[in-house]
């Protein structure tokens, strides 16, 4: 099967699940979730999956319980966004598009081992044209977000740190249309999330020891990434 017709074939089945979205549920192992507002969420072991390439930070959070932030420039800490290198600007010509109509985005979250579980419970994407603001909330200059995870809806990602192999090795996927960012790779974009909010079982889901950081995988193989049919765990909230 192509990977075109596999892709196809996961965003059906996903449709058929995912009616009135509200959890995405990434905590088996090649999970795959949505389309929520047109993005797929896919459980991903990444670096490992990859075999090449390497993996490229542009934002990093931490804190303990709840945290949330976005990526500017390095010297910025606003919220809970880690001053350094790997917070820094990015456009959009650098993420990488994957089976042609989704721009390709790899978080890596770092929790503890006898709390691993953690949920995603904002992603907003918005794109500008410097990479220096700030003021995220308040400055009208970041505009609309373009992607929201909770347009129409509040959405959230479970997520599970012990799927994984340890920092860098990845643990999620976000696939976001081509169709809601355009095609202008001169623009900057700001990727604004917020983790460990959720409280709908009886599971700990709090942010608990490291950094979660975005990033991208350079050099991209155009064959790198195919989606599974394994599992599309989507779960209405009760």
């Amino acid at each position: 099967m192509k990977q075109t017709t596999w892709l196809t074939a996961v965003v059906m089945l996903a449709v058929g699940f995912n009616a009135g979205a509200g959890i995405i549920d990434l905590t088996t192992a090649g999970a795959v979730g949505g389309p929520v507002n047109g993005a797929i969420f896919e459980q991903s072991n990444f670096e490992l999956s990859t075999g090449t390439g390497v993996f490229e930070p542009f934002v990093r959070l931490q804190s303990n319980g709840t945290e949330k932030g976005y990526n500017t420039t390095k010297n910025n800490e606003e919220w809970d966004t880690k001053q350094g290198l790997w917070t820094h600007p990015i456009q959009l010509s650098e993420i990488p598009i994957c089976e042609g109509i989704f721009y390709k985005f790899e978080l890596d979250i770092n929790e503890s081992s006898n709390q691993p579980k953690l949920s995603l419970d904002a992603l907003k994407i918005h794109l500008a044209d410097v990479g220096d603001l700030t003021g995220y909330g308040s400055n009208p200059d970041f505009g609309t977000a373009l992607y929201d995870l909770d347009a129409g809806e509040n959405n959230t990602v479970l997520l599970d740190y012990s799927l994984a192999t340890g920092s860098g090795s990845g643990d999620m996927v976000a696939c976001i249309p081509i169709s809601a960012l355009g095609t202008d790779g001169s623009k900057y974009v700001y990727l604004y999330s917020e983790f460990g909010s959720y409280t709908g079982s009886d599971e700990g889901w709090e942010s608990s020891d490291g950094f979660e950081e975005w990033g991208i995988i350079t050099p991209e193989p155009a064959t790198m990434f195919i989606l599974g049919l394994g599992s599309v765990l989507v779960r209405k909230r009760r």
